[in-house]
């Protein structure tokens, strides 16, 4: 047997999305290797694909190709990281957050505005548990998702628990509502930033593939 056929070369791709891997570009590289590895055992015929493959996934060889694609995937998400953290020390963002904390410090003295941030809050929340927990949308948005699996995403509640310090402090205390514009700004300047970055990240992948 000279080559997998399409359907053999997808049902090992199921089987490699079981390891929770999330990014693309490392799936089909483990894809790959598994046919390739298939496509070299001279006993391969079709009757006998599915044993194959089975053996292979329960064999020590699995286990190294999941352990050097767990060390992909945090090499990856060191650089997605630090890309994504870069951004901030751009004119365009730095203008950004101080564009959206003037404003968030604004909003303070209004009543109603302040209730229409809550309902963003609301609305972002409901974001990261659907990319958290959704597989269609955590596939979509694989840093989103690999943020909340490394901790990284606890800097932003950080910043969400310091934005309600006014609760805390007094609704007149100026360092509550100072604490508050510069935490709320920067947070929605974080989502902002998570937005395009995905977005960046996708089109590389797809380059990749």
């Amino acid at each position: 047997m000279d080559r997998l056929t399409s359907l053999q070369t997808q049902a090992i791709y199921a089987v490699i999305k079981k390891t929770g891997i999330l990014y693309e570009a490392i799936l089909h590289e483990m894809t790959d290797h598994i046919a390739s590895a298939l496509e070299e055992d001279a006993m391969l015929s079709v009757q006998n694909f599915d044993e194959k493959l089975s053996a292979y996934v329960n064999s020590y060889k699995m286990v190294a190709l999941t352990t050097a694609a767990r060390k992909q995937e945090t090499l990856r998400d060191r650089f997605y990281l630090k890309t994504f953290l870069s951004r901030f020390y751009t004119p365009k963002y730095c203008a950004m957050a101080l564009l959206l904390c003037t404003v968030c410090y604004m909003c303070t003295f209004n009543h109603y505005i302040e209730l229409a941030l809550s309902v963003v809050y609301f609305v972002c929340l409901l974001a990261l548990i659907g990319i958290t927990f959704i597989k269609k949308y955590r596939a979509k948005a694989p840093f989103v998702a690999r943020l909340t699996q490394t901790g990284g995403i606890y800097l932003a509640i950080l910043l969400f628990m310091i934005s309600k310090a006014h609760r805390i402090l007094g609704e007149d205390s100026l360092i509550a509502q100072l604490l508050t514009s510069v935490a709320t700004g920067l947070l929605f300047t974080a989502c902002i930033n998570i937005y395009f970055a995905s977005k960046h990240f996708n089109r590389q992948q797809q380059c990749i593939n």
